[in-house]
């Protein structure tokens, strides 16, 4: 299965929480939800302060609030697992999604990057989906091909290998 690229997966994870935040019966302009990188590599990779942010809104506690959340939200592709922890509502890149994101890159080579919509292999470097850490994969094809697998793996850390 080809891992989609086209947009951001930030942008994805957007979209789903706003979907879901409609589900629970919020309607007129919602609130700034806050999604952004999570402050805490345990949190995952993003979070999103919508429990606080729709507390007064839906008459709830945010814990409440952001476990519905969790528990409705799907993201695309099996990108990422959600979770509720105090009012948050965390988002961890699954490690099948992020796999599958750099088999893709290793296959198309060098051209991903201009393909993705990155504006560089640096900018890849600092930013995830569709410009994930594209200098792990310039350093795969640095490296000769017997000492390469198409199947990379995950440090517990998160990191790639």
């Amino acid at each position: 299965m080809k891992t989609t690229v086209d947009g951001s997966i930030r942008r994805k994870i957007e979209d789903v929480l706003n979907e879901a935040v409609r589900a629970l019966g919020v309607e007129g302009e919602l609130p700034d939800l806050e999604l952004g990188r999570a402050k805490a590599t345990e949190r995952g990779e993003y979070a999103s302060s919508a429990g606080m942010k729709l507390a007064r809104v839906l008459k709830q506690a945010p814990q409440q609030i952001a476990s519905r959340l969790a528990e409705t939200i799907v993201v695309p592709d099996g990108a990422a697992t959600v979770e509720a922890v105090a009012g948050y509502v965390n988002f961890r890149l699954t490690p099948q999604w992020l796999q599958r994101l750099v088999a893709e890159v290793t296959a198309t080579g060098p051209t991903w990057v201009a393909a993705s919509g990155c504006r560089s292999s640096s900018q890849a470097s600092t930013q995830l989906g569709p410009c994930i850490s594209a200098t792990v994969v310039e350093q795969s094809w640095a490296t000769p091909s017997a000492g390469f697998s198409n199947s990379p793996s995950m440090t517990s850390s998160g990191s790639i290998t």
